[in-house]
This record gives C-alpha cells, structure tokens and sequence, in this order.
C-alpha cells in the first residue's frame, strides 16, 4: 500500500509508513475531491500506484524527515549542482563569485585619487565578496535537499537520495583531488625542504670554520696581512684536490672581504636558511681572530 501522507509504498501488512513515519491505520485520503496529488498533478485515486505520465509516483513535496541532512554536493558545486538538479537559485554565486572583480573595478576609480584609500576599498568589498559566497554555499548545503525535493522530478525518495549520494562522492573526490591532496603536498614539501635547509646551514658553518683555520694558518706575520682572496695557493693547499669549500645550494664561494691594503682583517659570510647561533639577519659572518 502507499502512505496518504509522503507517498512511499510500503508492504501490505505494515503497521506505519517505513519513510515518514506515519500510521498507515485507517488512512483517510486528502480532502481534495478524492483526487490523489502528484507534484502538483491531479490524479483520479482510482489510478494510485500507477506512474503518471510525468514519471514522478505518489510522493509529496513536504520533505521527509529521513532527507532533513546537510547536502555535500549543493555545498561543492553550487551552480553545477543546481543546473543539475533543477535547483535555480544556484546560480546566485556568480553574484557573490563577481563582488571582488567589481571591487577591484572601485578599487582603481578610488585609487586615482587616493592609491590608499583604493586599496582599502578593494580589500573590503574583495572580504565581503568571500564571506557572502561562503555564507551562501553553506546556506545551500543546509537547504539542499529540500530545494531539490521540491522540484518534483524524483521517482520516490530512494532515487532521491541515490542520485545526491553521487553528487556528495563527486564533491568529496574533487575536494581530496584539488584541495587536500596539494595541502598534503605541500606540507611534506615543506617538511623535507626545512630538513635540507638545516643539513644545508650545518655545511656552511663547518665550512666557515674549515676557511677560518685555512686562513689564520696562511696569516703572513711579516706584513701582518691575510690571503687577498679564497683563491690564494695557500688557502687551496688546506683542502683535498686544492678546492676550497662552496655554498652547497648554489655552488658559489662563500663572501670574503678584507680590510686594509696589504688586508689587515677579513670579514667570511655565508647566506644561512635558518635562524641559529651566530646568526643575524640571515647571515654567518666570522671575521679575522687576531
């Protein structure tokens, strides 16, 4: 039998409809000159159970109780969801999706007076603007199923909720695709390339040290002066195959500065990534230890 209230076919010894809950004793039919009502469409109660022509069976358009969920496909695709269910009211996120574009349009009027106060403008409607289509992709998942229930189109509630079934899927695969899956991406990135950073600035400081004693080994007493350069035959006959330690990102030398002609000081500096002892402003700097 068919529940009077929701339209579900239930079994013909069930006690209460399996879909609204409601009893199914002594059903009385709508006042409504005996005519059963599908989606809007009269239909003589001699033909209930028969599929009218407009393929929709005996359902109603008050949403069921069971379809009172939030709607992950509305919430995903806004637009496209609502094109594909019916559901026009959709298409109002272009509205919110062309706030910045108009923001940005103010922005440049106002900024050829005042390229601050432009910029402000341009921040503040572009805010606006996120916030409204946020607000309204939410206010759309909310209302979802009871925007796409109302349009009719359902052979009965299990199409219903197959067919948004699939649309939550799209929604969750399009979002583990292009949002979470380069989020991920991006933070293993970030994590190994923080690890690289840090084995980089280890080198550079042992390095430093490495030239530091070249140089202090090569320091001529009788002119009191250093090597004018990292190129100097004393300083490559401190390491393996004569090659003086480089950065290990760039494959450049390391800055040496001297002070003084002959050089009297010098100032050794290598370009760190990461903050540590001795560090200061992104820069290692050793200078001469007379």
């Amino acid at each position: 039998m068919y529940c009077m209230n929701c339209g579900k076919e239930n079994e013909d010894t069930a006690q209460a409809c399996v879909a609204c809950g409601k009893s199914l004793v002594n059903q009385e039919l709508p006042a409504q000159n005996t005519h059963q009502v599908y989606n809007g469409q009269a239909q003589q109660q001699s033909n209930v159970g028969v599929t009218p022509p407009g393929g929709s069976q005996n359902i109603s358009n008050e949403l069921p109780p069971e379809l009172k969920k939030f709607n992950w496909g509305a919430f995903f695709f806004s637009w496209i969801w609502g094109i594909g269910n019916g559901v026009w009211i959709a298409l109002l996120v272009f509205l919110f999706q062309s706030i910045p574009a108009f923001g940005s349009l103010v922005g440049i009027i106002t900024g050829s007076f005042s390229e601050q106060a432009g910029a402000v403008i341009t921040s503040i409607i572009t805010f606006v603007g996120v916030i409204g289509q946020i607000g309204f992709l939410i206010w759309l998942g909310i209302n979802g199923n009871r925007l796409a229930w109302k349009t009719g189109r359902w052979a009965d509630i299990e199409k219903f909720k197959a067919t948004q079934k699939k649309w939550a899927i799209a929604g969750l695969v399009f979002v583990g695709g292009f949002i979470i899956i380069p989020i991920l991406m991006l933070i293993v990135i970030g994590a190994t390339g923080g690890a690289k950073d840090k084995a980089d600035d280890a080198k550079r400081s042992a390095d430093l040290s490495r030239i530091q004693y070249s140089l202090e080994d090569c320091y001529d007493p009788s002119t009191e002066s250093y090597p004018v350069d990292l190129n100097d035959r004393c300083i490559t006959s401190k390491f393996d195959n004569g090659v003086v330690p480089k950065d290990p990102a760039t494959g450049f030398e390391y800055e040496y500065k001297v002070v003084g002609t002959p050089p009297k000081s010098y100032a050794l500096t290598a370009k760190m990534k990461s903050a540590g002892i001795g560090v200061e402003n992104g820069l290692l700097i050793l200078k001469n230890r007379q």
